[in-house]
């Protein structure tokens, strides 16, 4: 063997704009659906129906003469349902525009195509950011709509509320159903959230998904829902939400490097292949892990000297050993550099030697030879 040779694959701005914006493109488009279908199917926003709703109830307590207790029972409902309301409002206020996916999109799609110029990794950031928000304001969709439903049923019970004597065994109870209402959509959301998170756990693994954490902040929720803090659970809801969102995010990117990965390993076979090596062999590296294991490449050459194995990792980096090579000998490795340089930036790559082991000396040679001409140039100045 003449010595492993470490190299890299330096991605482009468009590759690099590939790999890590790509994954986004799908999880937008849905989203951009999602709100479509939501405003064809309702009049309003949720928070504006529940803002109307809640007028509506105030509207209602203005009505009251006295101020017993049914009449405090319900404006303790009026507390309750405006805590919801600000913060649905709050989530909904962050969720992106059907406008502003779009925009999203098209600067994403730009900068794969090379169309537009910008920071990668701002924009992905920017655009995580974006659907994590989108996330948050579609699972207190479901809460506002059963804070409407509760308050509209208090509307209707309100006469008969109003003539309950503050000791009849009733009298708490039509103010307190919104609380119980909102409970128990808090609750559906912070299970619906537990359940995502079980759906696709190899995903969710290749993504790096702490679910350990994850199940805490499920299991703080479930604890405020029990002592009635509604608020409290929906901030360990978010926490958790957003852990799983970030997972889901980087595990399309860890399938889009694989992609990526497999794409150029079939192109440093078949280069290997044009050079009348035999067909190439790929296998995954054993070990822990599935198809984000670094992949290796066998080539056998028939002529018996230069056989090469490469092992190709996610974050670009590239191992490459020649074996049967004899000492002094080594420019047959560095035409075989040279071949996987042309391949790669055909592409519009780089590719990066680091380490070429026993072939670095003749690497140096027309390095040192060019140093040499330029050096006498000088002198002849």
């Amino acid at each position: 063997m003449s010595g492993t040779k470490e190299t890299a694959i330096r991605r482009s701005v468009r590759q690099d704009a590939r790999q890590r914006l790509a994954p986004l493109l799908p999880v937008l488009s849905d989203l951009q659906q999602r709100s479509e279908q939501s405003r064809s199917s309702a009049a309003d926003s949720p928070q504006r129906v529940l803002e109307e709703a809640i007028q509506a109830l105030r509207a209602e307590l203005r009505r009251f003469a006295t101020t017993g207790t049914t009449r405090a029972t319900m404006l303790e409902g009026v507390r309750t349902a405006d805590a919801c309301l600000s913060r649905i409002s709050a989530a909904m206020a962050d969720a992106p525009t059907l406008a502003q996916l779009g925009a999203v999109q098209a600067k994403i799609q730009g900068l794969i195509d090379g169309e537009r110029t910008g920071d990668v990794e701002d924009a992905r950031a920017s655009t995580s950011r974006l659907i994590d928000h989108a996330r948050r304001a579609e699972a207190l969709r479901g809460e506002a709509e059963a804070a409407v439903a509760a308050i509209r049923r208090m509307l209707a019970t309100a006469g008969g509320a109003a003539t309950t004597t503050p000791s009849a065994p009733g009298s708490r109870t039509v103010a307190g159903e919104l609380h119980e209402r909102l409970v128990d959509a808090a609750r559906n959301t912070v299970e619906t959230e537990a359940a995502l998170a079980k759906a696709d756990p190899e995903s969710l693994r290749l993504g790096g998904f702490a679910a350990d954490m994850h199940a805490g902040a499920i299991e703080s929720a479930r604890k405020s829902l029990a002592t009635g803090d509604v608020d409290g659970a929906a901030n360990h809801a978010d926490s958790a939400r957003s852990m799983r969102v970030a997972a889901e995010g980087r595990s399309a990117e860890v399938r889009q490097q694989i992609e990526m990965r497999d794409e150029l390993a079939a192109h440093l076979a078949s280069t290997l292949e044009k050079r009348n090596y035999d067909q190439c062999q790929a296998y995954l590296q054993p070990g822990s892990g599935g198809d984000e294991r670094p992949l290796v490449i066998y080539a056998h050459n028939p002529s018996g000297t230069a056989h090469v194995r490469l092992t190709l990792a996610l974050d670009g980096g590239m191992t490459v050993e020649i074996d049967g090579v004899a000492d002094g000998e080594e420019e047959i490795c560095i035409d075989v550099l040279e071949a996987f340089k042309q391949a790669v930036e055909e592409s519009g790559d780089e590719f990066v030697v680091r380490d070429a082991g026993r072939a670095t000396r003749f690497i140096e040679r027309p390095r040192t030879k060019t140093r040499q001409r330029e050096q006498e140039r000088e002198h002849r100045r």
